[in-house]
């Protein structure tokens, strides 16, 4: 891929990717918070661990970004990592906020607060007083991390938050856990627990940022990288691209629950094959590279979309009985399950274009072997 579709690559701090006022948006549409307890504890030890070590420093992966501007840009890749350690933040800024209330250093703490949730969480406008965020998560997970997460409120009934809104509080809570059970060190806690945030956290995580400027680039990038074994998604992409043609709510919540199926049958990992195959039964020799484009190409408006989808759907079963010989299909056929057990034993994939229905035209044997 060309240099001239990647803006900027680098290493960049925790600090230097959330100072100068930057935000960070992840699309609508991308996948829910889904970090559990043992990403959590990892990412806490590494902290302690670099607390002790002057010299410590910890990589956090790739950030793939997407600039809408030189201040705003979309996460393509990395909002589980950022929005946990947005969550630290918030546990360290919470414990400085219950020491003040405490009567413990008052003054100094709720300043220390006041200055980490200015540089790491959001500002206020001087006018409007309204807090601007730095990150902003999807559609599910961002209402409940801005209005009380951000703010410090526990929800009134934590066992009836949804699922990725349990684990986002289930995660603050465990830093703050954390935090509470830490050993004094040298000097005022206060100061001790604000350090970990404004030196070990900001300082010392580092990311190897990668910014791209549009969301095709984005996809060529991780098709790249999967390539080289790195574990990114462009399932994500491909569902966005979906869901910003969409103009009513009434639409968008058809086509979640018509999304929601669809990766059930064909699960998330393999529909970037499924989407292939797909378009292999219409158009001879496609590269995983190209599919992003082609969808692009081909949907645009909301009928084309869920034409689009509609289409999946018909093939969506076969695709998966295809890798499976005990799959529902294959109960009225016997026969078949011999067949289908062999080209799993020999992990045969260049066949599946020419059983797929509707048309799967004479070109397509030919298309199937590239």
């Amino acid at each position: 891929m060309s240099r001239a579709n990647i803006l900027n690559t680098g290493t960049a701090s925790y600090l230097e990717l959330i100072g100068n006022g930057k935000t960070y948006r992840v699309p609508p549409y991308q996948r829910d918070y889904a970090w559990t307890q043992q990403e959590w504890e990892d990412l806490w030890n590494d902290v302690v661990e670099m607390r002790g070590d002057p010299d410590g420093r910890h990589y956090m992966g790739a950030l793939v970004v997407q600039a809408h501007d030189d201040r705003e840009f979309f996460v393509i890749d990395g909002q589980q990592r950022l929005a946990t350690i947005s969550l630290l933040a918030l546990a360290i800024i919470g414990k400085l906020q219950r020491m003040a209330d405490a009567d413990i250093d008052e003054e100094r703490n709720r300043e220390r607060a006041t200055e980490l949730r200015n540089r790491f969480i959001g500002e206020k406008d001087p006018a409007s007083l309204v807090e601007s965020s730095r990150l902003r998560l999807n559609e599910t997970d961002d209402p409940f991390y801005q209005d009380y997460l951000v703010q410090l409120r526990p929800p009134l009934n934590p066992r009836g938050l949804p699922g990725s809104n349990a684990l986002l509080w289930k995660c603050f809570r465990c830093f703050s856990q954390q935090i509470d059970e830490l050993e004094p060190g040298s000097g005022s806690q206060g100061e001790q627990i604000a350090k970990i945030l404004s030196e070990t956290v900001a300082r010392r995580l580092l990311f190897i940022l990668i910014t791209v400027d549009d969301e095709l680039n984005a996809y060529t990038l991780f098709e790249t990288l999967n390539a080289r074994g790195l574990e990114l998604t462009t399932t994500d992409l491909l569902k966005n691209c979906f869901f910003s043609k969409l103009r009513t709510r009434a639409d968008v919540d058809s086509l979640k629950r018509r999304w929601q199926s669809l990766i059930a049958t064909v699960t998330l990992e393999r529909f970037p094959d499924f989407l292939r195959y797909h378009l292999l039964c219409e158009l001879p020799r496609i590269r995983p590279q190209r599919l992003f484009k082609l969808v692009r190409e081909r949907v645009d408006t909301p009928n084309e979309t869920f034409g689009f989808v509609e289409a999946l759907e018909s093939r969506a079963e076969l695709f998966a009985a295809l890798a499976d010989v005990n799959h529902g299909s294959w109960i009225d056929r016997p026969a078949a399950r011999p067949f289908v057990r062999e080209l799993n034993l020999f992990r045969t994939r260049q066949m599946t274009p020419v059983f797929s229905p509707r048309g799967a035209a004479s070109r397509t044997t030919t298309s199937s072997g590239c």
